[in-house]
């Protein structure tokens, strides 16, 4: 089976609390683009409450991204919710902001432009049944068809919940690997907990291509791995997030509509 591969080589991107996380752009720099926001002024959550910099670092299991559609980009948000995993109530920071694609440039916007714009989906949904961790290199079915880690390790303690992500209308999926070691982990580890270094993967197929069409890596020291493919989306069918670090202001953002074909190769 033929694919269509874009390879990524260039960013490093470095967490404050939680280490560094690095990223490569070659080839894609057409469809994804490292996005550097401030670092997000506090919700006003009223107690008893965590403390925002234990919020964010939990996230997404106590805060969020938000997105809304953007003529020329998107608009991003970031909420703090009541409970855990319960979608209200919502607090959010007062900073709402504007990216511009594929420059990356960001500006503010008021509460009236982020109200008035449509929201897209967050899809974390692996489209697997739950069950037990893959072992290393085992190969992954999904749908029929078989998928291969690039790396050595498929996403450990989440059962199958990391393993994948699938866009909303199926047509994309990314699938996460990586290699080296995490001392600590887990959505509700604390940052920089154990030894975490080593080098993620993340390969985005097209189903109706039956190929690869964008593969990214990087990597990691300081952050747990696993809290970077937890926290791995999709918006909706049209854009790829994954983070850069756990405070939520830095990722790399991949606009599938373009994604254009590259040099083929074989997929397994």
């Amino acid at each position: 089976m033929r694919t269509a591969i874009v390879f990524l080589a260039g960013f490093q991107a470095t967490a404050l609390l939680a280490g560094s996380v690095g990223v490569s752009l070659g080839a894609a720099r057409k469809a994804c683009t490292v996005i550097s926001l401030p670092h997000w002024k506090p919700a006003p959550i009223p107690p008893p409450a965590y403390d925002w910099s234990y919020v964010l670092l939990t996230l997404p299991a106590l805060s969020d991204w938000d997105f809304r559609q953007f003529d020329g980009g998107i608009l991003v948000g970031l909420l703090a919710r009541g409970k855990a995993f319960q979608p209200e109530p919502r607090y959010y920071s007062p900073d709402k902001y504007a990216v511009s694609l594929p420059s990356g440039k960001v500006q503010k916007v008021t509460e009236s432009e982020w109200a008035s714009a449509e929201p897209y989906a967050i899809v974390r949904d692996s489209k697997l049944p739950r069950g037990p961790e893959l072992s290393p290199k085992s190969p992954l079915i999904l749908d029929g068809e078989t998928y291969r880690p690039r790396g050595p390790k498929w996403p450990e303690g989440s059962g199958t919940l990391d393993v994948a992500r699938v866009s909303l209308d199926g047509q994309f999926r990314a699938l996460n690997s990586w290699d080296g070691e995490e001392g600590g982990g887990g959505d509700l580890s604390f940052p920089g907990g154990g030894h975490n270094e080593g080098t993620y993967y993340v390969d985005i197929y097209d189903v109706a291509r039956k190929g690869l069409v964008l593969a990214l890596r990087g990597h990691f020291q300081g952050t747990p791995v696993s809290n970077l493919f937890h926290k791995s989306t999709w918006i909706s069918s049209r854009f790829y997030l994954f983070p850069l670090n756990e405070e939520a202001n830095r990722f790399v953002l991949c606009d599938m509509k373009r994604v254009s074909s590259a040099s083929t190769g074989e997929h397994k």
